[in-house]
């Protein structure tokens, strides 16, 4: 009986006619071309070559959490619009990647070869940065300490705070110094935490020449009370810089939000230089152009126009 339903369901599945069922066979989901506004918004594997499945481990997470961490800042950018849609895009790029390892492997990008250890990377990669904007909304589960010392954000505005009030007051005065000013617009254009103890430092000894020193005493606004400050904050900062406390990303410490902008940071790093050696490759075959294309929103279908009034 079981077998008698099985074949009574396949036997209305079929088209009722030699006319449908050809229709049926010209427009397999393989041959017929997407509707592009469609492909833009459909999922990763909706096209392409199907993915292995991808479990990652904790020694994974902890190690690409370790690798976002430890970006430079000049790295790391604002998520861009679309990101869930963008990280989908990603995940496409991959699944061509995958289809294309053959071919990929030993193609020279910047004269370095594209490696089947990079290629085994970038699935784990992509998965973990899938997950990580997943959770991008999360509040930051790290309590605020109030015995806490300020963070590097917050030392660093302060120190260049007060950099550009000691900065300003002897331009007042030794504008017409060549060799001050030379100082001062060095110091005053330094952003790198690694470099602003040095720049400090080199502020703080033009400080105390006597010429400088007397003005600044003399001045109403209590500038000297700045150079005091930076005196202070100095070893701090410098201590931090040396044990590389600056800009060092520790999982539990970084909020959801960061690190989904590192995650995102990171992905990329890895993932451009693949992608440019599979657009390469699948130049001039428009179905392998569609996997390999960059993320744009979909077009949104013009407002109908209204009937005139009769």
């Amino acid at each position: 009986m079981v077998r008698l339903f099985w074949v009574s369901c396949r036997l209305h599945a079929r088209p009722a006619s030699a006319a449908r069922r050809a229709a049926s066979e010209a427009t397999t989901p393989a041959e017929a071309a997407p509707d592009d506004a469609a492909a833009h918004d459909a999922p990763a594997n909706a096209q392409g070559p199907e993915l292995p499945l991808c479990a990652l481990t904790d020694a994974q997470r902890e190690a690409y959490c370790a690798r976002a961490g430890a970006l430079p800042a000049s790295f790391v950018r604002a998520l861009p619009p679309h990101i869930d849609a963008r990280s989908a895009r990603s995940l496409q790029h991959v699944a061509a990647a995958w289809g294309e390892r053959a071919r990929l492997v030993g193609v020279e990008v910047d004269g370095v070869a594209i490696s089947a250890a990079e290629l085994d990377e970038a699935l784990p990669l992509v998965t973990w940065t899938r997950e990580v904007l997943a959770r991008r909304s999360l509040p930051d589960s790290a309590p605020a300490d109030p015995d806490a010392p300020p963070d590097d954000a917050a030392a660093m505005a302060a120190i260049t705070g007060d950099v550009a009030i000691v900065c300003e007051a002897l331009l007042l005065r030794f504008a017409g110094t060549h060799r001050v000013r030379a100082v001062l617009s060095s110091v005053r254009k330094e952003r790198r935490p690694a470099a602003l103890g040095g720049a400090v430092r080199q502020l703080l000894v033009l400080c105390d020449e006597p010429a400088t020193a007397n003005h600044l005493a003399k001045l109403p606004k209590a500038e000297s009370a700045a150079v005091a400050r930076l005196r202070d904050a100095l070893p701090a900062w410098e201590r931090r810089v040396a044990t590389q406390q600056v800009g060092d990303v520790a999982d539990a410490a970084v909020p959801p939000q960061e690190m989904a902008r590192r995650a995102w940071a990171l992905a990329q790093r890895t993932m451009e230089r693949v992608v440019r050696v599979g657009r390469y490759l699948a130049k001039g075959d428009a179905a392998r152009e569609r996997l390999w294309r960059a993320y744009r929103p979909a077009k949104k279908a013009p407002a109908p126009t209204p009937a005139p009034d009769a």
